[in-house]
């Protein structure tokens, strides 16, 4: 490992089998370009990379904008990070590149946590809500379905809200389904929301994009909650979160989301790579900020109040 190196990460690679199929195809990349390009400079490496202990990518905070590649018997060399990236360590471990652009990284300083702080607002990082350690933090597996629900996983869906089915705290499992008017059983989805299950807002007919305008949002997502709120039998004031079809989001969807007392939203796409982590779901005022795609913040003209939950 690299002289006077500290590593920050908490998931070392410990053998091959370990690797992540990405540190695995971008290492067979390296051996084939690092070993004809980098020759004499992998041999003199100020590095040790003798076992399989210390295969992986490392970074070194004295040398920000590199990092160090060790593959025992093969390549044990120092890489440039393209220009204006540094080494991410948390990044390395999850099995993404090694490299992330500064700018990229939502810095929490960006959002007052004096001000913004539960049970009414959250700022979007990564601190565990209520100052738990990870080892205290209960693990929490969240089940959603897009667009339909279907003969093909009924059987399924009834055995996990089986009445027989609870957690360690006696508490019954549940699953969340963003639906869209049309050709759906609404039978099922009356299921779903009488056995603890939850119905979101998929909007009317699934027929909106990045280029949407606040109007036709508006109309697709009070048309899509009204309408599977009545043929499910299900109360509008139960449904109060939305997914986006695709996952195709933008400003204007939030606009609509805050004008009709929505809740929270479920379509910004998170990315450990960026963000160093996964961050918990925050509230969205001013900003969606870029924590994974679309490539760049999205600054809103309007305070949304809207909370997202987002996915990795």
């Amino acid at each position: 490992k690299p002289a006077g190196w500290a590593r920050q990460g908490t998931r070392p690679v410990a053998d091959a089998e370990s690797m992540s199929p990405l540190w695995s195809w971008s290492t067979a990349l390296l051996v084939l370009l690092v070993a004809r390009a980098v020759g004499a400079a992998t041999a003199a490496a100020p590095a040790q990379c003798a076992s399989a202990a210390d295969a992986g990518y490392w970074c070194d905070a004295s040398r920000p904008s590199e990092y160090f590649v060790c593959a025992p018997g093969t390549v044990s060399a120092w890489m440039p990070c393209p220009g204006g990236a540094v080494c991410n360590q948390a990044a390395a471990d999850a099995g993404y590149s090694p490299c992330t652009f500064a700018s990229d990284i939502v810095d929490p300083s960006e959002c007052n946590a004096t001000v913004c702080s539960l049970p009414s607002c959250r700022c979007p990082d990564l601190t565990i809500p209520g100052g738990l350690s990870r080892l205290n933090t209960p693990q929490f597996v969240v089940v959603t379905m897009d667009d339909f629900v279907t003969a093909d996983v009924w059987p399924a869906l009834q055995t996990l809200l089986h009445d027989a089915h609870r957690d360690q705290n006696k508490c019954p499992l549940s699953i969340t389904g963003y639906f869209y008017g049309g050709s759906q059983n609404y039978n099922m989805m009356n299921f779903i929301s009488t056995h603890g299950g939850e119905l979101g807002d998929h909007t009317a007919n699934s027929n909106t994009n990045t280029n949407t305008d606040y109007q036709t949002w508006l109309y697709q997502l009070d048309a899509g909650k009204s309408c599977t709120s009545f043929l499910s039998q299900t109360p509008v004031a139960d449904i109060v979160g939305s997914r986006a079809p695709f996952l195709f989001w933008n400003a204007p969807m939030f606009k609509a989301l805050h004008d009709l007392c929505m809740l929270y939203d479920t379509s910004v796409i998170s990315n450990y790579e960026i963000m160093g982590g996964w961050p918990w779901p925050f509230l969205v005022r001013n900003e969606v900020p870029r924590i994974g795609f679309p490539s760049t913040a999205e600054s809103l003209d309007f305070t949304a109040n809207v909370w997202e939950w987002p996915k990795p």
